[in-house]
């Protein structure tokens, strides 16, 4: 394995994406606010890609708008809220008014929030789901499980040893239906979609950290 760079910071998530220009990829790496999780976008629909990102230790999600030079402007805070930790983010347009949403799995408050953008650096609306209690969400995939052109969540909890999916039915509003166990202290972490067996039926990839391996839930649709 090639080392790229070292740091004297933990780092703990990383996304790609070409920052400046020249027709190459950067990294994006979190570290110091313990950001678990970072996507890369383009937020303010001006061309250029922004980073938005979970701060875990401080209880928020940021935004960072870039100039396509190197650059990127100051974070600008979406949603600050106490002791909801926010660990899985992931993007879409969840409301088809093409205009960027963030989903985000709150480790500590049982939820999933969705947010909403306006196309620039500000929120629409919040709208937050439980996943029930004593749950832990950690890690997020969207998919259109059902088959019905509407995005869908699945995130795992690894306090309950499961993977939900939340179904969305085009009201801009999600119903958690399907609870799949991963088996006796499992703890599901990070997950993946793909058909793995090619039998063109939809599989779940998942870490199981408590057994030390992976497990893969097949024929979801």
């Amino acid at each position: 394995m090639k080392k790229i760079s070292s740091s004297d910071f933990r780092l703990v998530s990383i996304a790609i994406g070409d920052f400046n220009d020249d027709n190459k990829f950067d990294f994006a790496v979190g570290a110091n606010s313990h950001p678990n999780s970072i996507a890369v976008d383009d937020f303010n629909n001006d061309n250029q890609l922004d980073i938005v990102v979970t701060n875990e230790d401080v209880n928020s999600i940021g935004l960072l708008l870039g100039y396509g030079n190197e650059n990127f402007a100051n974070q600008t805070i979406l949603l600050n809220q106490s002791d909801f930790q926010p660990f899985s983010i992931t993007i879409a347009d969840i409301d088809h008014d093409h205009c960027l949403d963030i989903i985000v799995a709150n480790h500590k408050n049982e939820s999933i929030s969705v947010i909403f953008g306006d196309g620039n650096d500000k929120v629409k609306s919040i709208i937050q789901y439980s996943i029930g209690y004593s749950s832990r969400p950690y890690s997020i995939v969207l998919y259109d499980f059902n088959n019905d052109t509407h995005i869908d969540i699945a995130v795992t909890d690894d306090a309950t040893n499961t993977i939900n999916i939340l179904f969305e039915y085009g009201n801009i509003s999600f119903e958690k239906i399907n609870t799949l166990s991963t088996g006796y202290n499992s703890k599901p972490l990070s997950l993946a979609v793909g058909d793995f067996n090619n039998d063109l039926l939809l599989d779940l990839a998942v870490t199981l950290t408590g057994t030390n391996n992976i497990g893969i839930l097949s024929k979801l649709c």
